[in-house]
């Protein structure tokens, strides 16, 4: 039974680039593309990254962000649509999906097929010069969805689509195995909440013992978050 979708939508934008300032606008109903799919978002993260976007205050963005831009790349939500073509068998209507903080890879350039896909030469970055997580609807491309887990709540999954992803790539480079030690500086988190993160995964998912380095009155959390 096909779903019923309004024809307006609502979403948060960039107003005024290079300042703090956002506006909530209505925009029409996108249409998935071929080996695309639409999802209604639900929850989105909010990161320190989407302040620097906002302000055109990160150098390694080459071009000002657009104005009216749709900001956000920490999105969940449900697939509802999906464009021409075929998608992936993991991918149906209704499952629950998120977009991150690279919307979309080439999948062919040296980076990519060495399985460095977050150095793809012609990378999308969601919430950048791709519409992010900050609006009801997006279009997505289906192969680089994240699928989410039944028992991982939407709001906690969000941010995991960005500083999770940072804090655990971290942990993998760095060649430490389950039992050894590793220090974590700022292990209570800053702006982009990868400290906490960090001791999360270490210590309850990768078997690592964790030395956690921040200000005293961060002590209860990150004990309480290791």
């Amino acid at each position: 039974m096909a779903i019923q979708l309004p024809k307006l939508y609502k979403a948060c934008v960039y107003d005024q680039p290079g300042q703090i300032s956002t506006k909530v606008v209505d925009l029409e109903m996108p249409e998935p593309g071929t080996g695309e799919v639409l999802v209604n978002l639900t929850h989105s993260g909010v990161c320190h990254s989407d302040l620097s976007v906002m302000m055109n205050s990160w150098p390694a963005l080459p071009r000002p962000t657009q104005q009216n831009q749709v900001g956000g790349h920490e999105g969940v939500g449900l697939v509802v649509k999906f464009g021409p073509g075929e998608v992936p068998s993991f991918i149906k209507l209704g499952d629950r999906v998120g977009i991150k903080w690279v919307n979309w890879i080439c999948g062919s350039c040296f980076a990519c097929l060495d399985g460095h896909d977050g150095f793809c030469s012609s990378q999308k970055i969601s919430g950048y010069y791709t519409p992010g997580t900050f609006q009801q609807y997006v279009v997505a491309p289906a192969n680089y969805l994240t699928p989410i887990p039944k028992d991982l709540p939407s709001d906690l999954a969000a941010p995991m689509l960005c500083a999770g992803v940072t804090a655990y790539s971290a942990l993998k480079k760095s060649g430490a195995r389950s039992g050894d030690w590793v220090v974590m500086m700022g292990a209570g988190g800053g702006s982009r909440h990868l400290g906490h993160l960090a001791c999360q995964i270490a210590s309850r998912s990768m078997g690592m013992h964790v030395i956690g380095i921040d200000s005293h009155e961060k002590k209860d959390f990150v004990l309480a978050s290791a």
